[in-house]
């Protein structure tokens, strides 16, 4: 795989989470973190199924592996479990930049763990992107004005941690599954997980209604394809340039809350986005 697929898998993560992200806000405020995580994860099964039926590849047999499996697994439950209540308690334009600065983690991992370096324009376009996505995803006001702010930042750099030391263990599983299989078994080990916890902590346990299913299967389908995206970007191409092109994702929610939700965007959401743009070409070229 070359260095231009790496990025342009990396663009398709990114618009898959972005749009996920925009969706999944006003879900999780009327289901709640749990049964949004758990249905989600559920609804996206199917697919993942499909990937792993099409491209099977024999398992691995050594032990390694699938304790990693395991480890991610849960680590993406904890995630995402933070993502949404930061999602539920605070703003979208304040949690989501700060949990993709996961990418300033993968890629300080990558660097010293895998050895990868950088030229120094594309260093330099990976530093603008992160600072790009900061200033396109948040208001300046909200922190003024917001009394939820602080329990959102507290839960984005939960999520920030958790995803950084995830994306940066994802390379090495991958290889050892193949991303399609890989993919099956993380969602399928996260539905496990995410089932015993909805039993043992949803006192009334229930289907969502029918008009919140279109919108759980649209978030678990765009979140499997970005998963996809990322991994097979991982495979070959390395973690300190798709982690941070994939970690765009609140850029593009931004735009859709502008073009959707016609909301108005502040100078520094200007800002950024072109930063971001101009760090893409850059990385790209």
């Amino acid at each position: 795989m070359g260095f231009s697929e790496g990025v342009l898998l990396g663009i398709v993560a990114a618009v898959c989470w972005g749009t996920a992200d925009f969706c999944s806000q006003k879900i999780v405020r009327q289901l709640g973190v749990l049964q949004v995580l758990f249905f989600k994860v559920l609804a996206g099964l199917p697919l993942w199924f499909v990937f792993a039926a099409v491209f099977w590849k024999p398992l691995p047999l050594d032990f390694g592996p699938w304790a990693m499996l395991l480890s991610v697994s849960l680590l993406s439950v904890v995630a995402f479990l933070a993502f949404y209540k930061g999602l539920e308690i605070g703003k979208l334009a304040v949690v989501a930049p700060i949990s993709a600065a996961y990418a300033a983690v993968a890629v300080a991992l990558a660097v010293l763990f895998y050895g990868e370096s950088l030229p120094p324009m594309q260093a330099a376009a990976i530093a603008a992107i992160i600072a790009g996505v900061a200033l396109a995803s948040f208001r300046a006001s909200e922190f003024k004005h917001s009394k939820k702010i602080e329990k959102g930042v507290f839960y984005g750099l939960a999520t920030m941690l958790l995803w950084g030391v995830n994306v940066f263990l994802f390379k090495p599983v991958t290889r050892a599954f193949n991303p399609f299989v890989f993919g099956a078994l993380m969602q399928t080990a996260m539905a496990l997980v995410t089932a015993g916890l909805f039993v043992l902590l949803v006192k009334k346990a229930g289907l969502p209604p029918k008009n919140c299913w279109l919108s759980l299967l649209a978030i678990g389908a765009l979140e499997a394809f970005g998963f996809l995206a990322l991994n097979l970007g991982l495979v070959e191409g390395l973690v300190s340039i798709v982690a941070p092109i994939a970690a765009t994702a609140p850029a593009v929610t931004i735009f859709l809350a502008k073009t959707v939700n016609k909301e108005e965007l502040e100078s520094n959401q200007w800002l950024g986005i072109l930063v971001v743009l101009v760090a893409l070409v850059m990385i790209s070229a």
